[in-house]
């Protein structure tokens, strides 16, 4: 697979006196834990690396208890169908399927990780609540079963995990228009919606899984645009749009406040995913080299 340069830290808490494991570029399925109860001197204490079989496409990685999850996807043959002759929706005999399967590694001991089996999830990882035993995945559903065909409509899928098999709770379908990205953030779901007509606008939707295991909708606030990416620092929420940055205070999930709407200065880009914040002080962005971008927050009354 290919490397991206640069290292990356996975997303959730870092602690208990070592650092949990990075991963690597594009690859993602690799992770090296060390121990920096020393800061001043990193100690090495393992690397697993989970892709050695052909998998493709790791999601980030996200920390819970000293368990590290993430998913993969893999291609496969599928056993052949055997059939009468007078089935004329039968696959066809030699075929490949397509799936994602969730990895999960134990740093109870972190010089020596768990890795557990993998399991069949309905998507790409988004992220994980509860302990990790919700899971929130996005992917495609087959529109026909029977003829094995889809419409490319993804989903937002939420499983329960047990340690041993996700069990799907409940869908959420999600724009045919693009870009949807979805961003999960504890108890909570955002969801971009971009505008699919002239007449209706672009939206920033929270949701959430009800006690009854579904997915209930908690608010919808207009967005100056579409939203290509979200990312989370505590309570203040980001939403990139185009080559502007929107700030939102989601202390109150049911009714994100628009803090403010900015662009950092001259024709340069910057990179969300490795930019920096907190609701009391500033956003920082990354431009590369051309340095960082702040943005200051509007003094609170």
């Amino acid at each position: 697979p290919w490397l991206d340069w640069g290292i990356a830290r996975p997303a959730g808490p870092v602690g208990g006196g070592f650092a949990m494991p990075i991963y690597w570029g594009n690859n993602g399925g690799r992770l090296i834990a060390f121990d920096v109860t020393d800061a001043a001197a990193p100690k090495f204490l393992s690397d697993v690396n989970l892709a050695k079989n052909a998998w493709w496409n790791f999601s980030p990685a996200y920390t819970v208890n000293g368990l590290v999850f993430l998913s993969h996807e893999a291609v496969e043959a599928f056993p052949p169908v055997v059939t009468d002759g007078k089935d004329t929706n039968s696959p066809p005999v030699d075929y490949w399927v397509q799936r994602w399967y969730l990895d999960v590694v134990d740093y109870a001991d972190a010089a020596n990780p768990a890795v557990r089996k993998p399991v069949n999830i309905p998507g790409s990882l988004k992220g994980v609540a509860h302990a990790g035993e919700l899971l929130y995945t996005v992917g495609q559903h087959w529109t026909n079963g029977t003829n094995w065909w889809w419409d490319g409509t993804e989903y937002l899928d939420a499983s329960a995990y047990d340690g041993v098999e996700a069990h799907l709770i409940d869908s959420l379908k999600l724009s045919s228009y693009w870009p949807h990205p979805v961003l999960v953030n504890n108890d909570d779901v955002f969801v971009g919606h971009p505008s699919e007509t002239t007449t209706v606008k672009n939206l920033l939707e929270t949701w959430t899984l009800s006690s009854a295991g579904k997915f209930t909708q908690l608010s919808r606030t207009e967005l100056s645009g579409g939203a290509q990416n979200f990312a989370t620092f505590g309570d203040l929420l980001a939403a990139q749009i185009e080559n502007q940055v929107s700030l939102f205070n989601v202390t109150d999930p049911t009714a994100p406040a628009l803090l403010v709407t900015s662009d950092p200065p001259g024709c340069v880009w910057f990179d969300l995913n490795k930019a920096d914040g907190a609701l009391d002080r500033a956003l920082w962005l990354p431009l590369g080299v051309y340095g960082v971008s702040i943005i200051s927050l509007p003094a609170t009354p």
